[in-house]
């Protein structure tokens, strides 16, 4: 489920392809719903720390698990106005997971 990417392939992607950038992410926080998980790494920046050669600092981009409801609704109102209707229904069930799940956490 983790992927390397570099900031310039993500300034790239966004500038050329921004449905790519947000199937990116729609396929990150997909994953974490399948796997339950309370979080998604969308993008993690690995660079060689200054103070040893031996060490490697890492910048993550993660939603958290109470992002991932907002971020689906609105790549929902994206993929509605590009007309991808199959991807729409895609969504919808990952939000319909999600609810579902609620509901058992809550008792519901």
């Amino acid at each position: 489920m983790e992927s390397e990417f570099s900031l310039e392939s993500l300034l790239n992607l966004t500038k050329k392809d921004k449905s790519g950038f947000w199937k990116l992410m729609y396929d990150k926080v997909k994953d974490s719903v399948e796997y339950g998980l309370d979080y998604a790494v969308i993008l993690e920046f690995k660079d060689q720390s200054q103070e040893s050669d031996e060490m490697v600092e890492v910048t993550s981009f993660i939603l958290d698990r109470d992002q991932f409801f907002p971020f689906l609704e609105n790549y929902l109102i994206f993929c509605e106005g590009e007309e991808e209707y199959e991807m729409c229904m895609e969504i919808k069930k990952v939000i319909e997971k999600i609810n579902s799940e609620e509901d058992i956490s809550s008792g519901e």
